[in-house]
């Protein structure tokens, strides 16, 4: 097994799919986690803006590859970092919908590039895809369904992250399209 740094937007581009196999938990990070990957973020950004090459660890994400056919996309087991990468695809959701209608490119690379494989369908749609217990409430809020998010973590985790991007950096300056 070799371990290198990657960046995390890394898991989601491409036609892949991070798949969390049945024997890990449901998704059950809570406002302490969120909260703690927020001040991450926050921080991360006020430091990247006057040292562009810094970095962030944001904690050890394994995958190993999965065996699928040779047709679809490329898919890969989570066995570590499935919370972290859940979480972040509740916040790539929560600034996707805070983007004004007049940005509509970026909510559509958000949705294409990052949440699903734009032109796949059935399961292969998602590029994450949490444990089967969780698929129910975790397909509405990557699919910007029109019926609504039912009251599930991923809820509570989107709407925590929809209420920290009104928030504004250490000048004043929002952080997100406010």
């Amino acid at each position: 097994m070799e371990a290198t740094p990657t960046q995390i937007i890394n898991y989601f581009s491409g036609f892949k799919q991070n798949l969390i196999p049945l024997f890990q938990r449901p998704y059950t990070w809570g406002e302490r986690q969120w909260r703690t990957l927020w001040e991450d973020i926050v921080a991360f950004y006020g430091h990247e803006r006057t040292d562009p090459k810094s970095t962030h660890f944001m904690g050890a994400v394994v995958t190993m590859p999965a065996r699928s056919v040779p047709v679809g996309v490329s898919k890969f087991l989570v066995i570590d970092g499935q919370q972290r990468l859940t979480t972040i695809t509740t916040l790539l959701c929560a600034i996707r919908d805070d983007l004004n209608a007049a940005d509509h490119v970026p909510k559509r690379r958000i949705q294409n590039y990052y949440l699903t494989n734009d032109g796949y369908e059935g399961s292969e749609f998602f590029k994450l895809l949490p444990t089967q217990g969780d698929r129910e409430a975790y397909s509405p809020l990557v699919r910007n369904s029109e019926d609504g998010i039912p009251d599930s973590q991923f809820k509570k985790s989107y709407d925590f992250f929809r209420r920290r991007l009104k928030d504004c950096d250490d000048d004043g300056n929002p952080l997100a399209g406010c």
